[in-house]
């Protein structure tokens, strides 16, 4: 992202990340713009863990080049990258994911 580290109070990405080349390099650039105690609000695809699950997602990335992330995928992501208070609801096909950056 085209902007100085910590100039943001709020990042919101809804119904793109799944599209992103590179979407956890993305998180990593949402999380740097965000000021202390800024919030991040994500919605993106999510792919079930069964078989069929499974298939959807190959399927998906094949076909249109979306990617379905697993139900642990962007939460894990902004924990290691320093995220807390991180919050995680599904909604069928999509899920909805939110944090906050630590104040120093």
């Amino acid at each position: 992202l085209p902007f100085a580290d910590g100039v943001f109070d709020g990042v919101c990405c809804f119904a793109a990340l799944h599209l992103f080349a590179e979407p956890f390099t993305a998180l990593e650039h949402m999380l740097r713009v965000l000021a202390p105690g800024g919030r991040i609000a994500i919605l993106t695809s999510f792919r079930a863990e069964s078989s069929t699950g499974r298939v959807l997602s190959t399927t998906a990335a094949r076909v249109g080049g979306m990617r379905l992330f697993g139900r642990d995928a962007i939460a894990g992501a902004l924990a290691e990258r320093g995220a807390h208070r991180i919050q995680l609801r599904l909604f069928g096909a999509t899920q909805f994911v939110s944090a906050q950056t630590r104040v120093h």
